[in-house]
């Protein structure tokens, strides 16, 4: 080969390797958003397992209460409303 053939084939090959480590960073770089939005959505996942937990934990004490109150306390409300009137009329 000719050192001008030889140079025509150096550029080539630095115009492919351009080319092919310009792609290189195009995947890397979405490999990264990849794996961010992988991230972003077992953080979202995980948010929304809490909610429901939190809906769940909530009912059920707003459940608790109002069977506490319907068979504790207006029992002793009524019964104290009736003596304070048998007291004072």
């Amino acid at each position: 080969m000719t050192r001008s053939a030889n140079l025509t084939a150096l550029n080539k090959h630095n115009n492919e390797l351009g080319t092919v480590s310009s792609r290189l960073g195009g995947l890397r770089q979405q490999l990264a958003d990849d794996d961010t939005l992988h991230q972003d959505q077992r953080r979202l996942s995980a948010a929304y397992r809490r909610e429901g937990i939190a809906q769940a934990a909530a009912e059920a004490l707003r459940n608790a209460a109002d069977e506490l109150t319907a068979t504790r306390i207006e029992p002793i409300a009524t019964e104290v409303k009736w003596r304070w009137k048998q007291l004072f009329g």
